[in-house]
């Protein structure tokens, strides 16, 4: 009975320190969002307007980003749902897949919106200060294609 009591008590506190871990790295992400919005808007000097616009696209572009998701994880759990009951359909795997593809696909290209957007909203002036310190669309991929790129030649040796 101890150790029963033990074991469970062990579980659930190991459960709730990784819970509390979670919301704690919420926290500074959402503090250095801020402070990175600060940055950009000190970078660009923006007026009022500009900032309330682009606030705007921001809270929009999240809104949608988290139906997207939203829906994502639904898929995921009818996914789970399958396995677990063993009832893997084919064709509904498959196209749940596809799906959850396409969505993703939905969330790069409305980052790509919102930076475009950003941008258009800029004067002269700013968008070269844009374009400079955050235009960095497209260098994260290529430094991952490059990665993998090393990676497949490094097996590829032996």
């Amino acid at each position: 009975m101890k150790r029963s009591l033990f074991i469970i008590s062990s579980i659930m506190l190991i459960f709730m320190s990784s819970i509390i871990a979670q919301n704690g790295n919420r926290t500074n992400s959402k503090e250095l969002q801020g402070v990175k919005s600060k940055k950009i808007q000190k970078a660009l000097n923006l007026t009022e307007v500009q900032e309330t616009k682009i606030r705007d696209l921001r809270f929009e572009n999240q809104k949608l980003v988290l139906d997207i998701k939203n829906k994502i994880d639904q898929n995921k759990l009818v996914i789970r749902k399958m396995m677990a009951d063993n009832k893997i359909d084919d064709a509904k795997l498959i196209s749940i897949s596809k799906e959850n593809n396409e969505l993703n696909g939905k969330i790069k290209l409305s980052k790509t919106k919102v930076w475009l957007d950003v941008y258009n909203i800029l004067e002269d002036t700013q968008k070269v200060v844009w374009t400079e310190k955050f235009g960095r669309l497209g260098k994260k991929d290529i430094k991952n294609k490059s990665k993998k790129n090393l990676r497949d030649r490094d097996c590829n040796r032996f």
